[in-house]
């Protein structure tokens, strides 16, 4: 009898989101090394060659609609920003030395983004990039471009690389770097915590993974500061993404749009784990708002809604603990 276990399979790449997130970190305490040491001929420069760089903008680069909501993160945790940051998805043509370039790219091959990464890099842009280890555009780099390296072994998006990538190179450009690499460590454990407690091996009762992915009808993510809004953003499209349709909107539209969805559930004593939906021939479902980084985990502010939340659920390390766990719920749809 064989042991295959499709859920743990697909898990495990998601599993590796806190290790992603080291990675990073190790990265950045190798090139700290460097550094510090006499440099090594013909190595390419690493992310500490931009530590206490204040940067004329950030150009964040996106090769694809994750990536770009990813980035819509990153900004937001770091809100208000020093430098301004530009998301866009082609090389804005003013760009120069004075700027910094972050590629970020989910693709394994994209000929538009490689061409500008070597079109900033002959520029003489700071140029980093964030990609697949077997992505075209990391082995077409040019050398002096910066790699941020993935875990190896792991296939499919890492939402949370992505994230922490272009956080760690806000963030060192005012920080001390040993400073950042702590934090990164530190967060990766709360990722970890966050992925054990989502882990297929644990049942609905405790696990807030599969409680989420289980809940049926119209699934709007939404939240009502920043912070939660470009969360959902990113949760809304993993989902979709997985074979879970789902949308996004900000709490105040949704609140406002509730008028739209006839058979939205309005009893307060409604438990969308536990008790089912209401249906009707040629309506819609009920709609099922999960409200991310909620101020009250039982008072999400909409009848039915679910709250993801936790004690500080703006914190960064908490963000991508609940990121973590929205990417961990794709496993348990039952669509997938």
């Amino acid at each position: 009898m064989s042991d295959y276990d499709p859920m743990a399979v697909a898990f495990y790449d998601i599993a590796h989101e806190g290790a992603q997130v080291r990675a990073i970190a190790s990265a950045l305490s190798l090139s700290l090394e460097r550094l510090s040491s006499e440099p090594e001929v013909g190595v390419a420069p690493g992310l500490a060659s931009l530590a206490g760089v204040r940067a004329r903008s950030i150009i964040i680069l996106c090769a694809d609609d994750l990536s770009a909501r990813c980035a819509q993160l990153a900004a937001a945790l770091m809100e208000p920003t020093p430098v301004p940051i530009v998301i866009t998805h082609s090389l804005p043509g003013y760009i120069g030395a004075l700027d910094v370039l972050v590629v970020l790219s989910e693709k394994s091959e994209d000929l538009q983004v490689s061409k500008a990464i070597s079109q900033a890099v002959s520029r003489g842009v700071p140029t980093v990039v964030v990609a697949p280890a077997d992505a075209a555009i990391v082995a077409e780099a040019p050398r002096n471009a910066i790699i941020v390296p993935p875990v190896p072994n792991t296939l499919g998006p890492s939402p949370t690389r992505l994230v922490v990538a272009v956080v760690a190179l806000l963030e060192i450009a005012d920080f001390d770097p040993l400073l950042v690499i702590q934090r990164l460590n530190d967060w990766a454990e709360r990722i970890d915590e966050e992925l054990a407690a989502c882990s297929p091996e644990r049942d609905e009762l405790v696990n807030p993974a599969r409680q989420l992915a289980q809940l049926s009808g119209v699934v709007i993510h939404t939240a009502a500061e920043p912070i939660g809004v470009a969360l959902s953003n990113v949760i809304a499209a993993l989902w979709t993404m997985r074979g879970k349709a789902s949308g996004h909107l900000s709490l105040a539209e949704l609140a406002a749009g509730l008028q739209y969805y006839p058979l939205t559930q309005t009893d307060l004593f409604f438990d969308p784990l536990i008790d089912e939906a209401p249906t009707a021939s040629g309506q819609q479902q009920s709609l099922k708002p999960i409200v991310w980084c909620a101020a009250e985990e039982h008072s999400p502010g909409l009848p039915g809604a679910v709250a993801a939340t936790t004690e500080n659920p703006t914190a960064p390390s908490s963000v991508l603990q609940l990121l973590a766990r929205g990417f961990a719920a794709t496993i348990f749809h039952p669509a997938s």
